[in-house]
């Protein structure tokens, strides 16, 4: 784990250049911090609170989420991202909000988003004459490949 360019502390997750070559990479909480002094947005504190969710599947699995704010030009992107054992790996979650938009409001259609997600299975699992073999049962997928 990176720590940031900046504070030193955070975990460095973005990566700032300048266009010649030069960049930093700096935590979440700094980046915040700079795009709302660029974007003259005044209460910014809210911007540095984590949030966590957890949420059952249709297999009745628990799933533990940490829920991160980040600024961008746009407006704010709500983002819950699913931690295994201290590790972001499995489901992820986002929804974007206006700047004017009520956190709570915000949160909740995350919310509402990783229930939708965690209700339907789009992948099953079958063992037929000792092979492992996986289907579509409704020829229907919706996700992301990743890669590190």
């Amino acid at each position: 784990m990176s720590r940031c360019g900046k504070c030193g502390t955070g975990e460095a997750k973005v990566h700032l250049h300048d266009g010649m070559g030069e960049g930093v990479n700096i935590c979440e909480d700094c980046y915040n911090v700079m795009m709302a002094d660029f974007m003259d947005i005044e209460n910014f504190d809210d911007y540095r609170r984590w949030y966590q969710a957890q949420d059952v599947d249709v297999d009745g699995v628990y799933h533990d989420f940490e829920i991160r704010k980040m600024i961008y030009h746009a407006g704010i992107l709500w983002e819950a991202a699913e931690i295994v054992n201290g590790e972001e790996c499995g489901y992820k979650f986002a929804v974007n909000a206006d700047f004017e938009d009520d956190t709570e409001t915000s949160l909740q259609k995350l919310y509402e988003k990783i229930h939708r997600g965690l209700s339907k299975k789009y992948v099953t699992e079958k063992t037929i004459e000792g092979q492992c073999l996986f289907s579509l049962p409704k020829d229907e997928i919706k996700g992301r490949i990743e890669w590190g």
